[in-house]
């Protein structure tokens, strides 16, 4: 399943998302003071965070449509706490414009990603419904499961020939 991202709310994404671990990263050599924040110099807490924003970044980087919801939660959630404990450490007004616009984009009601309606109905073609003679089961098989005009039924596992019904629309 192929999917067409909207390249204007995805990149947006990634690049501010790129651009927040850059800043990460850039705040991380520039803390070498010893300040202790949240238990930790604020240096390793700048590196701590990079390496977690890393793993939401290549959520998006790699989008799936049906993971597509759970991502957008998961970065807008992530951009919210990260923003709320890094702003007292000084990271700057830059990453504070940064992160507000990675939270509209996350929050935006569009998706990102559709899937083509050609591949749905390509994909509901290709699907070949069958009622086993053995138990009377009625399941979808697709074309790669039919081996000689026979499947194997999925309720009691039996094989049983199937005829291939060409559906015609009036």
């Amino acid at each position: 399943m192929s999917s067409l991202p909207k390249s204007n709310l995805l990149t947006g994404v990634i690049a501010t998302h790129f651009a927040g671990m850059m800043l990460l990263l850039q705040e991380s050599n520039n803390h070498w003071l010893s300040s202790v924040y949240y238990g930790m110099p604020v240096r390793t807490l700048f590196l701590v965070y990079f390496f977690f924003d890393l793993a939401t970044f290549l959520m998006f980087l790699f989008p799936r449509p049906y993971l597509e919801g759970g991502a957008r939660v998961v970065g807008l959630f992530w951009t919210l706490q990260m923003t709320t404990v890094l702003l007292p450490t000084g990271i700057g007004a830059v990453f504070l414009f940064v992160c507000s616009i990675e939270i509209v984009l996350l929050a935006w009601p569009k998706r990102y990603m559709t899937i083509e309606e050609d591949e749905i109905e390509e994909r509901a073609e290709n699907i070949t419904r069958a009622k086993c003679a053995n138990c009377g089961a009625m399941y979808t098989y697709c074309p790669d499961s039919i081996v000689n005009g026979e499947v194997i039924c999925q309720n009691c596992g039996k094989s049983f020939g199937i005829q291939l019904v060409i559906a015609q629309s009036f």
